[in-house]
């Protein structure tokens, strides 16, 4: 069987599944099993198998334009930098990653085409999804986005192009809700271009992944917007996922406090670990400059986070580089002072812990 359609199916009974437990186990009980079971120990030693001591990053970040037609309220677009300006990267730019790619000695990588802007906006999205397929048909690639652009000439391209997997950021159930996330009266307009997507995906039996990402707010908000979006589109349940989204700070930049009160009483950075990021992830910006996490694209190429511009010096290179080893260093020593975009940015609680606590130290490894 084919490797990417025997993990669809995969990743579309695992969804069927966590739907029905969805529906009668609440999220503490659901916690609870997993210990129980030992899945989190498992799915532990898994991950760090797989994200630890790389040859190359197995996360690619490529971002085609940092123009937007929205203004979310969980997104720091409108506070980037002076520095940062809307245009589309230049396709000479995206020949010269997908060189750098030939260069991994694993290629069976996660390549997401988003960045800071609307990929839909960009001129190079199915130009850079086509060439990575026909170069690496291993390389999963995917993107997030707003769907607002998701018309009849995006979808017969995205369908054609061979893309892995798509995430639609809506984020509300109601029109209302949405206009307060995402600053704009679209979600009509959204919710139609879904349905469509999805009644392409059925017509031309295409085997793509297809999250629908909502915001993670207050518990029993985030269980009505569940119910009401898997209504809204009952007639497609095994073609698409919900993803539960937490508010990152973009490094203190957004504060998540008006979307979901009881995480930022929590206090997360008191059970902090080191950021997974480092060990697997490298980002691209439209200029070429590189960067560890996705937190470096948004500070740009002012911030302490870069490693080098992909004009000057390869990806391997940076992904080994003396400056991102210290970085991974500061991380298992809990010195993130050292790194000051590290220190207030709670990215890292966005992915699962792998790392393991020295009890004589208090370092990981």
């Amino acid at each position: 069987m084919d490797v990417r359609l025997a993990r669809l199916k995969y990743h579309r009974t695992m969804n069927k599944i966590t739907n029905i437990l969805r529906k009668i186990v609440s999220r503490k009980y659901r916690r609870m099993i997993r210990k129980y079971l030992g899945l989190d120990l498992v799915n532990k030693f898994v991950l760090r198998k797989k994200n630890l001591k790389l040859a190359n990053p197995t996360e690619l970040a490529v971002e085609l334009t940092t123009a937007c037609n929205l203004k979310c309220a969980f997104c720091p677009h409108d506070k980037m930098p002076p520095s940062f300006k809307q245009k589309d990267v230049d396709r000479s730019l995206l020949d010269l990653i997908i060189e750098n790619v030939e260069g991994f000695s694993n290629k069976r990588i996660h390549m997401n085409i988003s960045g800071f802007g609307e990929p839909t906006l960009s001129r190079h999205l199915f130009y850079i999804i086509e060439k990575i397929k026909k170069n690496f048909p291993l390389v999963h690639t995917a993107m997030n986005t707003n769907g607002v652009l998701l018309n009849e000439t995006t979808r017969k391209g995205l369908l054609s192009s061979g893309i892995d997997s798509i995430t639609i950021s809506l984020n509300a159930d109601t029109p209302g809700n949405y206009a307060k996330i995402m600053g704009a009266d679209y979600f009509d307009k959204v919710m139609e271009n879904i349905k469509l997507f999805f009644e392409s995906v059925q017509n031309n039996r295409t085997n793509i992944e297809i999250a629908i990402d909502l915001m993670d707010i207050n518990n029993q908000e985030i269980k009505t917007d569940v119910r009401n979006i898997s209504r809204q589109l009952s007639r497609y349940p095994h073609l698409y996922h919900i993803f539960l989204r937490p508010v990152l700070n973009w490094g203190g930049v957004i504060s998540g406090e008006s979307f979901n009160a009881e995480r930022e009483k929590k206090n997360v950075f008191a059970d902090r670990y080191p950021c997974i990021s480092l060990w697997r992830t490298i980002g691209v910006d439209n200029d070429g400059y590189i960067y560890p996490c996705c937190l470096g694209m948004q500070l740009r190429e002012d911030s302490g986070l870069v490693l080098g511009n992909i004009k000057e010096v390869s990806i391997l290179d940076c992904f080994n580089s003396d400056k991102l080893k210290a970085m991974r260093r500061y991380h298992l020593e809990n010195n993130y002072s050292k790194i000051p975009e590290c220190e207030k940015c709670d990215f890292w609680s966005f992915s699962p812990n792998i790392f393991v606590k020295d009890s004589s130290s208090g370092h990981w490894k």
